[in-house]
């Protein structure tokens, strides 16, 4: 089974959908956008859905189909309420 890459890139004036260069659709806010590809991502079987934000930053929000990304050897393992030293 393929591994699909989806996209919600932020704009000054909401939010897009993308599946590699095609646009999806439209939203108000970043937040609707990954909702949207979170729900959309289901039907694609193996998905893992990025934020590209306004300041360059690139984010990986979902996996859907995946097993959960692993932390890297020897990162420290920080949860609610613990911090890292």
């Amino acid at each position: 089974m393929p591994l699909y890459f989806l996209r919600a890139i932020e704009r000054t004036d909401g939010a897009a959908c993308h599946h590699g260069t095609e646009l999806i659709d439209l939203h108000d806010d970043i937040d609707a956008a990954v909702a949207h590809l979170r729900e959309v991502g289901t039907t694609f079987g193996k998905v893992i859905v990025f934020v590209h934000h306004l300041d360059g930053r690139v984010e990986e929000v979902a996996r859907i189909g995946l097993e959960p990304r692993a932390a890297p050897a020897g990162a420290p393992t920080v949860s609610r309420g613990d911090h890292a030293e």
